[in-house]
């Protein structure tokens, strides 16, 4: 396939998006260490063992089941060509989305706990 200007711009919209949610986890992850009961085993296990186990069975099974592969190049094809982070509106949406997300998790945290005990009583 050749690498035309919307591809490139196409796949370092999907780099960017994967970042930023990566940092939005990070972000997660630190702030449920803090506040968070039980020791740092349970809480490596809720924060980032679960979490790598399913990132890396979602990512590995388009790879490795046969007929998973054609839907997914497939769901690709489909949002490049519908202009997916061609666009600066298109760019804008792909980044507010994770963050609309992680801030409505942030708000159902603050209101479960909104004096942050947790934190406090350790």
């Amino acid at each position: 396939m050749t690498h035309t200007r919307a591809w490139k711009t196409f796949k370092r919209m999907e780099d960017s998006v994967c970042l930023f949610a990566g940092l939005i986890y990070l972000a997660a992850v630190l702030h449920a260490w803090r506040v968070l009961p039980g020791g740092v085993g349970l809480k490596a296990t809720v924060t980032l063992a679960a979490p790598a186990a399913f990132l890396a069975l979602s990512a590995l099974a388009p790879l490795l089941v046969k007929p998973l592969r054609q839907p997914m190049r497939r769901y690709v094809w489909t949002s490049f060509q519908a202009g997916f982070g061609q666009t600066p509106l298109s760019v804008l949406m792909g980044l507010a989305l994770p963050a609309i997300l992680a801030a409505l998790i942030f708000l159902q945290i603050l209101e479960r706990d909104p004096e942050n005990r947790a934190a406090i009583e350790e």
